[in-house]
């Protein structure tokens, strides 16, 4: 039994199931259409996204570029100054003294640190 034999004896047995099994048949022919039409509507609705503007290049000499679309308040700071030490208060709302699996892990990845940066080194 060559190709073509084969390929005939596979259309009889498709031909054999859809006689026997309307129902499934019709049941499968529906749920690919719908399958095949969620997929044509995802893709149209994927191609309408609204374009991301490109990055303005900027750097330190620069003059500060005010935020778009917003309307800058006597609350906007465009730097601040800080003192030399923080006070109590700020030392219990922002330090956070580390646990010692933190401080343990963070010496690990500087001892990596260390020997990737001295690698072959004599």
């Amino acid at each position: 039994m060559g190709a073509m034999g084969a390929l005939n004896n596979s259309i009889e047995k498709i031909s054999d199931f859809l006689n026997e099994h309307k129902k499934l048949a019709l049941g499968i022919i529906i749920g690919l259409a719908l399958l095949l039409l969620i997929l044509i509507i995802g893709m149209v609705a994927s191609g309408k996204k609204e374009t991301v503007p490109s990055k303005i290049s900027h750097n330190q000499e620069d003059p500060f570029m005010l935020p778009q679309n917003t309307t800058v308040t006597e609350d906007y700071y465009f730097s601040r100054t800080t003192g030399e030490k923080w006070d109590q208060e700020q030392v219990d709302q922002w330090f956070t003294i580390p646990g010692t699996a933190t401080v343990e892990e963070l010496g690990r990845d500087n001892d990596t640190l260390v020997q990737e940066i001295l690698g072959a080194a004599p």
